[in-house]
């Protein structure tokens, strides 16, 4: 896991239980509050703060619930209130900085990344070279899937295979628009297949068993869904 993706998973969890906590606090506030500067219904007042989105409700009860102007406020749960408050907002920050950093990083198998430019390896060991928009991409249990909402450029892998797994390397691919071509190398030997639109087995007569460099080179591709799989059985 990438230090990125640590960061927006760890911010997004503290952000998460910073808001509970501000809103369970922030009840607990208003409750002693109404008791003290209105003749209505504290848990009245509770359910506007809580439940009317935006703070909008807080708002309302500041300016028109607390009509005993005279009372003193308890102050009760302030602090811990205004400590939640103030968390909330410093990991709000960081998880939306580190979401766009993500996404531009690429999200590996999690999600479709964002914009990328370069050269970059995820932790799938895709080797990616070009311009990418909507990436996602995974190796996992002998398939390698790719998905591409607008693409230049080339997604390389390196997985071994063995005699049975060569046999039936297996490529289903479309896009809806530009050029998609699957390159297989071993120690020197090359061969290149058009797969836009292909569902089927390729020949790869005089590849050994080992490790095998798969390119995928999209030229100028639109919504490109890629499956290759070397499963057995």
């Amino acid at each position: 896991m990438t230090g990125i993706m640590t960061l927006f998973i760890s911010s997004a969890i503290v952000f998460s239980l910073a808001f509970l906590g501000l809103m369970l606090f922030l009840g607990l506030w208003t409750y002693k509050d109404a008791q003290v500067k209105t003749d209505q219904s504290p848990v009245l007042w509770v359910l506007v703060v809580l439940l009317v989105p935006n703070f909008l409700g807080l708002v309302v009860y500041m300016l028109v619930g607390r009509t005993n102007k005279q009372a003193q406020a308890p102050g009760a749960y302030k602090k811990p209130m205004l400590a939640f408050a103030a968390l909330t907002v410093v990991t709000f920050f960081v998880f939306i900085g580190s979401a766009i950093g993500f996404a531009f990083q690429g999200g590996g198998d999690w999600a479709a990344s964002g914009y990328q430019r370069g050269v970059m390896i995820d932790a799938f060991g895709n080797a990616r070279r070009g311009t990418f928009f909507g990436m996602s991409t995974s190796h996992r249990n002998n398939e390698w899937r790719v998905s591409v909402v607008r693409g230049n450029g080339t997604i390389q892998i390196s997985p071994r295979l063995d005699e049975a797994q060569i046999a039936q390397l297996r490529v289903a691919g479309e896009a809806g628009g530009g050029e998609i071509f699957l390159r297989i190398e071993q120690d020197g030997r090359m061969e290149e297949f058009h797969v836009t639109d292909f569902d089927g087995t390729l020949d790869l007569t005089g590849f050994s068993p080992g490790r095998i460099r798969m390119t995928l080179e999209l030229e100028h591709a639109s919504d490109v869904r890629i499956a290759v799989s070397w499963s057995v059985g």
